[in-house]
């Protein structure tokens, strides 16, 4: 009975799986250093990247990436059957069928399915947590320490596991610590691989871990800020707490409904009556990994965020699945209501499957395959391409690194652009590539300079200042910097890319990475859009415009140009409509970042940008003769900008079609007290004092 729930879960996985590289955080990279037998981002993940090595030299189906979602597949599989061995040894006897049944529940919740579909080590990681506490129950001290301190080379955050159930051996077992801490490193020495293969300066090289500092910094991610994203650096401790054990809580409700969390509350109030070493031990490993673990995270609620932190609610949700089996064992035995038990663990069972199937069937998912052939498809050989974000670049590394394709773009990572073993890198792939830390605008303009015998490229994600000495020119989904004027090849690309396929609606998906992937094709849009606008093509530029808005809807920048196309166009009842869904769109924006708990940097500019709208909405009533409106939004600008000198001068005009020359006055000076070099408002500030004199003397 247990090989074949199994069998079920596994063929619905197969079913399910990403058919390529999953566009899923950090996949792509994972399989290139596997491929490859590298380095990875600290802390460096040894014993993922060695097994997958291993399986994919095994297994001769589908490309690289494929095999390695198989894997997560797999070590979800052997999750299961843990599970059901664990129960037989909790309960001491056959497991009846629906105690095997809600192995299911756990299987079929969101996370758990979503990241048995992509090649990352979670499901790995969530396999070493049940196979440490059945081995626990067995007693086998230094069997659970090697496996301990080997885990650690899937997950240092299994440490949260370790800690409590070791604590019990070694107070059982005070003796044998010595021996204990001899097997735990033992197994721990997975580890030497890092400095062992840097040595050898393999092509991924993450931190260049060859050399003490280097391999401790990346032990402690030092590189990272300690933290699981340098963002978290800052917040104050504590500060995205609440919301983010409110979303915590959110996805346990999601995995295991309110039926689950009943069951889940009943089962370790059982195991304490069973087997209080392993319900406190489950417990405080549940507690450091869940809330403890999410304190000190800090991750700010936004959706990238959160997508990062979710992926380290396996654990908890594990431990918390085990509790769930007692629970179903405990209303089946102790209360006798076995048809209960029967009935409601099918329906969370069915639940799940039917509210996750439809966006977990990513077997058509190709949104990672297409955006590489489509990015890199019109960039000429030599050229080189600067990437930011994760799943793009770790993307294109798959894609070069893998499977050999465009080897002859040279990629280039802007977020480790000033590191050094960064540098070193790419001077051993590309020898006459010149690095700078791409950050400032004296360092791009150096690095176009120095690398001028190429055409350097840009992705939409891509943080870049303004480079007063190039032009920037969309290209596809990239942008070319160039000093010379361009062909109409360029320009013509994006309507000529390699393949449009899948869904191409951002708001259509509940994972964060496929809507990110989605967003550059709205961006890229959008960069058409605005260069047909600057050169007069109305046309072209609404076509552009309206693309961008169809992929991401939420894009309040869209609305804002199609807002002052038409304004440049005299059309200003059309402007104003573009111009009011823009400000809908915007506020939308500063609402979630106010959700989100976004640096005030953040919000600043969102109102920055959202003042600017209403200076030019204010414009817009002005033309259309409603003079009271228009002081209205520009007073809202104002409010949102205090600085924003345009406004106060805008207001003064409208103060000086009814002569109110002290009002005129107030405005202007306040325009020039922020900008002292605002020559229009000094000029018309002399004349409006002129008109006060004059009107006093009469």
């Amino acid at each position: 009975m247990s090989y074949a729930v199994c069998l079920i879960i596994f063929s619905v996985y197969l079913y399910t799986l990403f058919p390529t590289v999953a566009p899923y955080r950090d996949s792509g990279e994972m399989a290139t250093v596997i491929k490859t037998l590298g380095i990875a981002h600290p802390p460096g993940y040894p014993l993922y990247i060695l097994t997958g090595k291993i399986f994919i030299s095994l297994l001769k189906i589908g490309d690289i990436g494929y095999r390695l979602n198989v894997l997560s597949s797999i070590f979800t599989v052997l999750t299961v059957l843990l599970l059901i061995e664990i129960t037989k040894k909790l309960f001491k006897e056959d497991v009846k069928t629906f105690s095997i049944l809600s192995t299911l529940i756990f299987a079929t919740s969101y996370l758990q399915w979503y990241l048995s579909l992509v090649s990352e080590m979670y499901t790995f990681n969530t396999f070493f947590v049940v196979l440490l506490i059945y081995i626990f129950l067995t007693e086998n001290i230094y069997l659970f320490a090697f496996i301990s301190g080997l885990s650690l080379g899937c997950r240092l955050d299994i440490i949260f596991v370790v800690i409590p159930f070791s604590i019990y051996f070694l107070i059982k077992n005070p003796k044998k610590i010595f021996l204990f801490t001899v097997f735990f490193f033992l197994g721990f020495s997975v580890y030497l691989y890092l400095p062992i293969r840097s040595m050898q300066n393999p092509v991924f090289d993450w931190n260049h871990p060859a050399n003490i500092k280097n391999f401790y910094s990346t032990l402690t991610r030092k590189t990272h800020g300690g933290t699981l994203d340098l963002l978290a650096t800052n917040y104050p401790a504590g500060a995205n707490f609440i919301k983010d054990i409110i979303f915590f809580v959110k996805r346990i409700f999601e995995g295991f409904g309110y039926i689950g969390f009943v069951f889940s509350i009943l089962g370790l109030i059982y195991l304490f009556e069973l087997n209080k070493p392993l319900a406190f031990s489950t417990l405080f490993s549940f507690l450091f990994s869940g809330p403890i673990f999410i304190y000190m995270a800090n991750m700010p609620p936004n959706p990238h965020a959160l997508a990062i932190l979710e992926a380290h609610f396996l654990t908890p949700s594990v431990i918390f699945a085990i509790w769930l089996i007692a629970g179903v064992f405990y209303i089946s035995k102790k209360l006798n209501k076995k048809f209960l038990s029967f009935l409601l663990t099918f329906t969370m069972i069915f639940a799940n499957i039917f509210q996750n199937i439809p966006e977990l069937n990513k077997r058509k998912n190709f949104f990672t395959y297409d955006y590489v052939k489509n990015i890199l498809r019109p960039i000429e050989k030599n050229s080189i391409l600067v990437i930011k974000e994760d799943v793009q670049l770790f993307s294109i590394w798959y894609s070069q690194f893998v499977k050999n394709y465009r080897k002859d773009v040279i990629t280039i990572s802007q977020g480790l652009s000033g590191s050094k073993w960064y540098k070193d890198m790419i001077h051993r792939i590309y020898s006459d590539v010149l690095l700078f830390p791409l950050s400032t605008e004296e360092n791009w303009t150096n690095f176009v300079n120095t690398n001028s015998d190429k055409k350097v490229f840009f992705s939409g994600d891509v943080e870049i200042p303004s480079l007063s000495l190039f032009n920037i020119y969309p290209v596809g989904i990239a942008s070319l910097i160039s000093k010379k004027e361009i062909s109409d090849f360029y320009l013509k690309v994006l309507d000529e890319l390699y393949v449009w396929r899948g869904k191409f609606r951002y708001e259509k998906y509940k994972e964060f990475f496929t809507p990110d992937l989605i967003e550059e094709y709205s961006k890229a849009n959008f960069r058409q859009g605005n260069y047909y606008l600057k050169n007069g093509n109305y046309k072209l530029a609404e076509k552009y415009f309206l693309a961008s808005s169809y992929y991401m809807e939420n894009f309040p920048i869209v609305y804002f140009q199609l807002g002052y196309m038409n304004f440049l166009k005299g059309e200003y009842k059309i402007a104003e409509k573009y111009y009011l869904y823009a400000e809908k769109e915007y506020n939308f924006t500063l609402n979630l970042a106010e959700k989100y708990n976004s640096l005030e940097d953040v919000k600043k500019g969102i109102k920055n940008d959202l003042a600017e709208l209403y200076l030019h909405l204010g414009v817009v009533y002005e033309k259309l003769g409603k003079d009271n409106i228009s002081f209205d939004f520009y007073s809202k600008a104002i409010s949102l900008n205090p600085f924003l000198t345009k406004a106060y001068f805008n207001r003064a005009v409208l103060y000086w079609k009814k002569n109110d020359w002290e009002s005129v006055i107030r405005e202007l000076e306040s325009a020039l007290e922020i900008d002292p070099n605002y020559q229009e408002a000094r000029y018309y500030l002399e004349r409006a004092k002129y008109n006060l004199l004059k009107e006093q003397k009469k």
